[in-house]
């Protein structure tokens, strides 16, 4: 629920779309969100849920997708920062952030800090995932002509299809 709640006050937006993974204990939401929820009927892992999520919008005519995970929280100005940066930048597929990392009780751990340069950026996945999940918008053309997160790499999902964006598009 905190972070459907640090969606408020966000630019307006379409939909919001929850993929309920099948886990033991199902998502509840309140009624006061208009949101998309798919209950998979079975835990097949983050793979299957994040695939089963872009099944459901591949085929609407989204131009963006902004990514955040349960118990993620984005800051008042994210989506509309990436917005305005992607809505500029058209050559740009995959925009990121800065990302404070906490404890469970909100404790501040450690600030990730990437490149801000599509060729730094390039350079730097070799070594590791210069994108936090939860801080990526992309452009959903970008996720048409890359394909679906690749089952064969459970784990690193979000890494690989990155570095697959990237192989194509500029990133910031």
């Amino acid at each position: 629920l905190s972070s459907l709640n640090s969606l408020q006050g966000q630019i307006p937006f379409e939909h919001i779309f929850v993929v309920d993974d099948g886990s033991d204990v199902p998502v509840t939401l309140p009624d006061t969100y208009c949101i998309n929820l798919l209950r998979l009927p079975k835990n097949e892992g983050i793979v299957a849920a994040r695939n089963a999520g872009l099944k459901m919008i591949l085929n609407a005519n989204y131009q963006f997708i902004a990514l955040l995970d349960a118990g993620d929280i984005c800051l008042p100005t994210r989506l509309e920062k990436q917005l305005n940066f992607l809505l500029s930048n058209e050559e740009v597929a995959i925009v990121g952030s800065a990302v404070s990392f906490t404890d469970m009780q909100g404790k501040h751990l450690f600030f990730f800090k990437p490149p801000l340069l599509d060729n730094d950026i390039k350079r730097a996945m070799f070594f590791n995932c210069q994108f936090c999940n939860p801080s990526v918008m992309m452009r959903m053309n970008a996720l048409k002509d890359v394909g679906e997160y690749d089952p064969n790499f459970q784990y690193v999902e979000d890494y690989e299809i990155f570095r697959r964006v990237l192989k194509k598009y500029k990133g910031a």
